[in-house]
């Protein structure tokens, strides 16, 4: 009986976590699809407004297309009077050649009484040779006259057939340009049409998420409602000595005593637990009570009043930079203590059905605890960063540590692993992670297998990181080798110790 109602909880308590996280995604896909869609409309009206000011534009081509060839026509009318005047020289010449015809047979006649003609004659037969010679000259003038002409006639109608072929071409070009852009605006106004039609779908589709999403929240505040919340304890019991521990970016962390154990207390500053906030707060508290794992600092409880919260774990003896800042870590330590943190997070991204992040990996928040004479690790923290992230406006954790998405909603159990490298990277130097100047201190680790590793981690594409299994493999496969004093073997290439 005590299974079946511990399976029922279990069951509830992932369904909460999945609709508090799918639905507001849902919902927020589909806002931004119909904000896509009205902006897709907009740009179609845009393009149908320069479309329908192109088709003005042809338009005006066309009038002045047109007022050439008015121009033309008169052209062709100036040519049609010149060939007018042509055919008036055309009558001169005849009547010209008449008359040349004409003294030509009174010149005949008069040689035919030549002998007859006295002087005088002579100087007149004279004088009508070089009218005659003169009026052949004026002839063959004439005839050039019209031999340019009819040249000029043959160039005048030879251009006006062009000038006719490039209007007409100029014509079916601008018909074809009305009914492509005719046909441009009909598919145009379908598309929008279209877009309408699929704009009024998705507010419907909007309308019924939304409805399914306050159902849901309904039955998720009367679940909460329901929910036994065993981690919270009274404030009574926790007693805070005048022993610090540390500061950190949320509060204080005091030597205490719970239920007559030594306790470390986080007393958080300068929050007030809003409806909201106090939702979000009791989830991450029950999700961290759940938590069991050697290599995760053990959560007791929390306060839940109107007070500032008071976080109770375990007590450790120190953490990793206070051990870094007195002195160099062994080849063994790094590995023992890597691998304690990696197997931690481990634990927290196979968490089903959906991952936990820690989000906040710092040398300050892994901490040690002597065992058989060395020092052994343990992640502290990962409960209350979720929420504190949540809660404030700006992240406060260690941001040096920080994967280059962390700012971003695209984030994933690989943002652990990029700050898990600089961790490691730290441990091997003994330097706080410089993010300007990552490169130039992951050359300073001197172990190759481990300089690789963190390289693969630190990786700014996060799918291109390994998973942290992938990382504890090669831990142990380097632990395994210190051991042996032999060769590691990672990627395909071997590295000595």
């Amino acid at each position: 009986m005590g299974n079946t109602e511990s399976s029922n909880r279990n069951d509830d308590e992932l369904l909460e976590v999945y609709l508090d996280r799918q639905i507001p995604r849902n919902k927020k896909a589909m806002k931004t699809k119909l904000e896509n869609v009205l902006i897709e409309l907009h740009r179609k009206n845009e393009i149908l407004d320069r479309l329908t000011n192109e088709r003005e534009r042809h338009l005006e081509r066309i009038e002045e297309k047109e007022k050439v060839i008015e121009g033309k026509d008169f052209v062709i009318q100036s040519f049609d009077e010149k060939m007018m005047k042509i055919q008036v020289f055309k009558q001169r010449i005849k009547e010209k050649e008449s008359e040349l015809r004409e003294k030509e047979r009174l010149l005949r006649e008069a040689n035919e009484n030549v002998d007859q003609l006295n002087s005088e004659n002579e100087r007149c037969l004279a004088e009508q040779l070089r009218l005659l010679q003169l009026e052949r000259e004026q002839k063959a003038d004439l005839q050039e006259r019209l031999r340019n002409m009819q040249i000029q006639m043959d160039q005048e109608r030879n251009r006006r057939i062009s000038i006719e072929r490039e209007l007409t071409e100029e014509r079916l070009t601008l018909q074809q340009d009305r009914e492509n852009l005719e046909r441009e605006r009909e598919r145009y106004e379908q598309r929008i049409r279209d877009s309408e039609r699929n704009a009024i779908e998705s507010e419907h589709r909007l309308r019924e998420l939304q409805s399914a999403v306050s159902s849901a929240q309904d039955t998720l505040a009367e679940y909460r409602r329901l929910e036994p919340r065993d981690w919270i304890i009274r404030r009574d019991e926790v007693t805070l000595s005048e022993n610090s521990l540390g500061v950190g970016a949320w509060g204080k962390v005091y030597e205490g005593s719970f239920r007559g154990c030594k306790v470390a207390v986080k007393q958080i500053h300068e929050l007030i637990l809003s409806p909201h906030n106090r939702r979000l707060f009791e989830r991450e508290m029950s999700i961290a009570s759940r938590c069991r794992h050697p290599h995760l600092l053990q959560f007791i409880g929390a306060t839940n009043d109107d007070g500032s919260p008071l976080f109770v774990t375990e007590l450790l003896d120190t953490d990793l930079r206070n051990i870094l800042t007195q002195r160099a870590l062994h080849q063994e330590e790094i590995i023992c203590l890597a691998l304690d943190v990696s197997r931690g997070l481990n634990y927290l991204h196979l968490n089903k059905p959906f991952p936990i992040m820690h989000r906040d990996i710092s040398s300050s928040n892994v901490l040690l605890w002597r065992r058989d004479n060395s020092w052994r690790a343990k992640l502290s923290d990962y409960g209350a960063a979720n929420f504190m992230r949540q809660y404030m406006t700006e992240n406060p954790g260690a941001r040096i540590y920080a994967a280059p998405e962390a700012l971003t909603s695209q984030q994933s159990p690989k943002a652990d692993v990029y700050s898990f490298g600089l961790l490691l990277c730290e441990m091997c130097i003994r330097e706080l992670p410089v993010p300007q100047q990552i490169h130039q201190q992951i050359g300073l680790v001197a172990n190759g297998v481990l300089r690789e590793l963190i390289m693969r981690c630190v990786a700014r594409d996060p799918e291109a990181r390994p998973a942290i299994s992938d990382v504890i493999a090669v831990l142990t496969q380097q632990a395994e080798s210190l051991r042996a004093q032999g060769l590691v073997t990672i990627n395909g290439r071997t590295a000595t110790l």
